[in-house]
């Protein structure tokens, strides 16, 4: 897009929120496959660095919301991390909600010769295959947190609340505090422009 195209727009637009979605459509329309990672890109190298900014401050991050695998995938290395500590009542405790299969549960407790972290890490592949395969993986990443939350394990505690918070879901009342860990930008960042709603 060049900057006659966007002085053609801002002349042909009086209102703000006209001139936004016709430089929004124009731009899609040269750069139908672009990505935020694009516009942050676009916007550093015009020098503009607190619109960029905003964008990975306030866009990014509500993009996460609703995605599951995407957000589970995200926290994989501390949610295998803080299970290591908890691992047999964390195994225990989804196990006894459906959440994992008896199989995984045994082969947790009973393989020796292999770390708890390995083991950590290998309960949370369960948890990821099992979320890609659930009809409903928003609800199945909701009943893990509130496994984890029950343990009443610190860092379990917060991790859990951090993905329900990436959900956009409320925090149970019974945890009083929490660290809200950030969603990395690029994890994120190649959503597609197509998924933004035009805001004044």
């Amino acid at each position: 897009m060049k900057e006659h195209d966007i002085l053609k727009i801002e002349q042909e637009n009086i209102k703000i929120e006209d001139k936004k979605s016709a430089l929004y459509t124009k731009w899609l329309s040269v750069n139908p496959k672009a990505t935020w990672r694009d516009v942050i890109d676009a916007l550093t190298t015009i020098r503009e660095n607190r619109l960029a900014q905003d964008i990975k401050d306030h866009i990014l991050p509500t993009l996460s919301q609703g995605n599951p695998k995407d957000i589970l995938r995200t926290y994989s290395v501390k949610l295998t991390d803080a299970i290591t500590t908890n691992l047999y009542r964390v195994t225990d405790a989804l196990y006894a909600e459906g959440l994992i299969p008896l199989d995984t549960k045994e082969n947790i407790q009973t393989v020796t010769g292999i770390s708890d972290y390995r083991k950590s890490s290998q309960l949370v592949s369960v948890i990821q295959r099992h979320l890609e395969s659930s009809l409903t993986t928003k609800q199945y990443l909701i009943d893990i947190c509130h496994v984890l939350i029950k343990q009443q394990h610190r860092t379990l505690a917060d991790i859990a609340t951090s993905l329900l918070h990436q959900l956009g879901q409320s925090i149970p009342d019974n945890v009083s505090s929490h660290t809200v860990l950030p969603s990395p930008v690029d994890d994120i960042s190649n959503t597609p422009v197509t998924n933004i709603r035009v805001m004044t």
